[in-house]
């Protein structure tokens, strides 16, 4: 797994069939604002208001990992996952519902 910003040089490098590539968490929210503002279809408000509750969900999954993985709480990790996962599919079809 390789985590950096979503420079298409890097991403390119080193993303091949045994390696992936992930957005680190500080470019998850500034590459998710610049798409958002990109596609114009939001004020920033809204931008700013999608942004930040994509970002809280994804450092509670953050946190949640760092509380758990000491203790090897492995399913307690992987329902965070699931729950995170339905959570932002969530609000990816209110966003799409509000544009």
């Amino acid at each position: 797994m390789v985590v950096s910003d979503a420079d298409e040089g890097i991403v390119t490098a080193f993303t091949d069939e045994n390696r992936n590539h992930q957005l680190d968490f500080v470019h998850v929210s500034r590459t998710l604002d610049y798409n958002l503002w990109d596609d114009g279809v939001f004020s920033l408000d809204q931008r700013n208001e999608i942004v930040s509750e994509v970002i809280d969900e994804v450092f509670h999954l953050k946190n949640s990992v760092a509380k758990h993985r000491p203790d090897e709480g492995f399913a307690a990790i992987h329902g965070m996952i699931t729950v995170t996962s339905e959570y932002l599919e969530g609000t990816s079809r209110s966003s799409q519902q509000r544009s």
